[in-house]
């Protein structure tokens, strides 16, 4: 999921979280065209209420239009992305 690396400069450690970019295509609904297509999303993260089972959103873009879209991608795909 994530790797940590250390670096250490002047008798200094700073941690650095490194995301692994996303691979898998979900199959999603563009909301600019209504079409159901199968994309690899750019970025994918968890949005969640404070105390609360939160919900994976993903960043895609439309390959007709070129806009960006979020959409819910499953519960088990990685968090990812830059």
């Amino acid at each position: 999921m994530f790797k940590y690396t250390w670096a250490s400069r002047d008798n200094t450690v700073v941690w650095m979280s490194e995301k692994q970019p996303c691979t898998k295509p979900v199959k999603v609904r563009d909301s600019s065209t209504g079409e159901e297509v199968e994309l690899v999303p750019i970025k994918v993260w968890v949005l969640a209420p404070r105390g609360r089972k939160g919900v994976k959103i993903g960043l895609f873009k439309s390959p007709k239009t070129g806009k960006y879209f979020r959409a819910k991608v499953p519960d088990d795909y990685p968090i990812c992305g830059h």
